[in-house]
């Protein structure tokens, strides 16, 4: 399925604080370099922010894909569960990629294990990771400490990719010798993630650092993890303990000999000058299989890691092994499709013995089922609440996340080619039965692809709903537009719209266009009625105090209109003519709005065509002292004014019949109508 759930990442950003930096990653698959951050949202939730900075559009687009299968269709309870995909555009080839995880109450991973038993376990638990993850996803890939993490005493694998010996692109857990390096498929992923898991499970069952079983360029050093595991072996019944102590004493001083060399080429902090002893000793069935992850002369033995919890095999003996219905669809037939952990069953498995439990993912094949499918935890069988499912409701195609949450997180996926599609969208908050949003945030979902947004393309609404209909609200633009107030058909009705600083509109709206109220540029104020978007008739108040009343045409004056002059006393009532005095009109000194002289005049075009009286000329020279007095605004200030009169220019011609566009005054209607008109 190809599809997005991709918002603005400048939702992330305006509603995400950045508390520290975790680290710095690197995409175990992709090479890609990431920052970490540690993030507080609503109700001080922690959450990690993880940012890949300047992807090219081919690798932005994998790893979207790669990412939201993870989220939506790959849910388990072992890895840190992402809940947003962001989006920050540099050009149309290139974008930063935010991903936002779940981060409250977890600890750092401590690399120990005390005995066996805790060894298996946490073997089982990598195993399950790449089983039920990252074969699927090519995500949590990278299993190294410091990108493991403890909920209580549950395992949480994260995606960071953190590397913290050396530089951040250092692998040390992979030798340099790994087919990966030179081959990105998913055997040889299998493969690189199977070592991983053996020598992290060997790193806490001995607690050796895992740089002292590799040479400087890399390569594995085989022989010495050989000795290491044979040290670390239980005895055998048919050996005398006295024998077994001598050959182990022998061992030890070979092996701390080689020790103590590969201790030289770490940093003087890190060497240690006690030799190795082992403490806790293991079967060597299990031994066995960490070799068998460990090789690098016959890689191909690492092939054994999927078979250490997957039926019928399960030779980690797991207590609930991970079940595959394609494996048996030859035997039984089932009602769906299921693939994940299930209760261990003694006997050979049937129809009757499958019971899910753990993490998984189930697909229906009826499709009277009010789901189709649902990846996450199952309990007695069941799916349960806390996971992705995937809802399909006629041309509605859902995912909700974690629906036992009082606040969801739910992407529609439009039906159809979804990338020119409106209707997708992301939304957090409370839904009713159908999933309908009743109260919350509704962001708009972006294109996978960088196609060029429309004017007032959403970011991000919050406020309330009447049957999936916005109602109420704040809205954020892409441009970075707001408006605040209510909404008819989920478009603006009635409430103010900013543009920017001191640029604003507060009235009433057909859709994105303004029909009646005040429009506010600068020191300018416009009250009155709208055409096409565009000012028809109303008041407009200039920056130097005079006034013009009347009509206007294509944004400008035009038309039966009145203008007073600055300091109030002259006035002007005739006709204008794009925006010019034109024609006979009648010229008037006023006094506290009583006429104390008129005349009548004939303009052209702005200019003045009579010989007017002493008293009407002494009153332009004041109006003309008057702007003399008025200091201009500093030149930093005035430039930005006019910046943004002048791109309300450029991008308003005046003639357009899309609703979905929007146009500000032009200049003529900011001059002031000075002597000329």
């Amino acid at each position: 399925m190809f599809y997005s759930t991709v918002v603005d990442a400048s939702y992330i950003q305006r509603n995400y604080k950045q508390i520290s930096i975790i680290g710095k990653g690197r995409d175990f698959v992709h090479g890609i370099p990431s920052v970490i951050q540690l993030v507080e949202g609503e109700h001080n939730q922690k959450f990690a922010l993880q940012i890949y900075e300047n992807l090219n559009l081919e690798t932005y687009q994998i790893k979207v894909h790669q990412l939201q299968t993870s989220m939506c269709e790959r849910v388990t309870s072992f890895n840190s569960r992402i809940r947003l995909l962001g989006r920050r555009e540099i050009n149309e080839k290139t974008n930063d990629l935010y991903v936002l995880y779940d981060f409250d109450n977890l600890a750092p991973f401590k690399p120990t294990v005390e005995g066996e038993e805790q060894a298996i376990e946490l073997l089982i638990q990598l195993a399950n990771n790449i089983l039920l993850q990252g074969r699927f996803t090519y995500e949590y890939l990278d299993v190294q400490p410091q990108n493991l993490f403890m909920n209580g005493n549950d395992l949480v694998i994260t995606n960071f990719g953190l590397s913290y010996a050396g530089t951040k692109f250092e692998r040390i857990y992979v030798p340099s010798s790994d087919p990966i390096f030179k081959q990105k498929s998913l055997v040889n992923i299998m493969y690189a993630y199977a070592f991983q898991a053996g020598l992290l499970v060997l790193q806490c069952m001995t607690g050796l650092d895992v740089k002292l079983l590799f040479f400087d360029d890399g390569q594995f050093h085989s022989q010495l993890a050989s000795q290491l595991l044979a040290l670390i072996k239980e005895n055998k019944e048919e050996e005398s303990e006295e024998k077994f102590i001598e050959k182990k004493r022998y061992k030890l001083e070979k092996f701390n000999k080689q020790l103590s060399i590969q201790y030289q080429k770490l940093p003087k902090n890190k060497r240690k000058q006690e030799p190795f002893d082992p403490k806790v000793l293991y079967q060597a069935q299990f031994l066995k299989y960490l070799s068998d992850l460990l090789a690098t002369d016959n890689i191909q033995r690492r092939a054994t890691f999927s078979q250490l919890v997957m039926c019928p095999d399960n030779l980690l003996d797991a207590a609930l092994p991970i079940f595959d219905s394609e494996n048996y669809k030859d035997k039984f037939k089932m009602e769906y499709n299921y693939y994940g952990q299930i209760n261990k069953v003694d006997q050979v498995l049937s129809k009757d013995d499958i019971e899910p439990t753990g993490s998984g993912v189930i697909v229906y094949h009826d499709n009277s089922k009010d789901f189709t499918q649902f990846s996450g935890e199952f309990e007695n069988g069941s799916p349960s609440l806390q996971g992705s499912k995937y809802v399909n409701q006629g041309n509605r195609k859902l995912y909700i996340i974690d629906e036992k949450k009082e606040t969801q997180v739910l992407f529609q996926i439009s039906a159809g080619d979804v990338e020119d599609s409106e209707q997708s969208y992301a939304f957090l908050g409370k839904v009713d039965a159908e999933y309908t949003p009743v109260n919350g945030k509704l962001l708009a979902v972006i294109p996978i692809d960088n196609k060029k947004p429309k004017k007032y393309t959403s970011v991000f609404y919050e406020g309330t709903f009447i049957k999936g209909q916005k109602e109420k609200g704040l809205e954020y633009f892409k441009d970075k537009n707001v408006f605040d107030g209510e909404y008819k058909d989920n478009k603006p009705k009635k409430g103010k719209m900013t543009y920017g600083q001191n640029h604003l509109f507060e009235g009433e709206f057909e859709g994105f266009r303004r029909k009646e109220g005040k429009l506010l540029i600068g020191d300018q104020e416009f009250k009155g009625e709208f055409e096409k978007d565009q000012i028809k008739h109303g008041t407009l108040i200039y920056g130097d105090g005079s006034i013009y009343n009347g009509n206007f045409k294509n944004g400008v004056r035009d038309g039966l209109g009145v203008y007073l002059y600055p300091g109030g006393r002259l006035k002007y009532h005739g006709t204008f003519k794009n925006n010019k005095m034109d024609g006979e009109a009648d010229l008037l000194i006023v006094d506290a709005n009583e006429t104390k002289e008129q005349i009548q005049v004939t303009y052209q075009m702005g200019i003045l065509k009579d010989e007017i009286p002493e008293s009407f000329k002494e009153e332009f020279i004041k109006i003309q002292e008057l702007k003399q007095k008025k200091k201009p605004p500093p030149i930093e200030k005035q430039q930005k004014n006019e910046d943004e009169i002048e791109e309300d220019i450029n991008s308003n011609p005046g003639n357009q019949d899309d609703e979905s566009q929007h146009y500000d005054m032009e200049d003529e209607d900011l001059e002031d109508g000075g002597l000329e008109g």
